[in-house]
């Protein structure tokens, strides 16, 4: 293989994605894998809440990362058109009462 990202191969690279809070050093949530190599990485502000990642291969996009919890619900609703069922609730939640995230639908089966 030469390098090329037009070259096959390419689409197997995947990225490892770690999140971690400024303040305590911690780790958030778990690492995410993404497609394509570690290309960059830009806020959209100092302190801003959105993130724009980008890869260097045709096997990558580029993604922009929402990191303030306030939206993750309503981003969630709009994206599934539902609430989670029971199964995933207790897959996903497990060990929380099952409750409504997205109020303009009925609850899941």
């Amino acid at each position: 293989m030469d390098g090329s990202p037009n070259r096959r191969g390419w689409e197997q690279v995947t990225s490892r994605v770690d999140l971690w809070d400024a303040t305590t050093f911690r780790p958030i949530g778990e690492p995410l894998t993404v497609g394509g190599d570690a290309g960059f990485v830009e806020v959209d502000r100092p302190g801003g809440s959105r993130l724009l990642s980008s890869t260097t291969t045709t096997a990558g996009t580029y993604m922009v990362w929402d990191l303030d919890p306030t939206h993750w619900a309503s981003t969630a609703c709009s994206i599934a058109g539902r609430n989670l069922t029971q199964a995933e609730w207790k897959e996903f939640l497990p060990g929380r009462s099952y409750q409504l995230t997205c109020p303009q639908w009925p609850a899941g089966p």
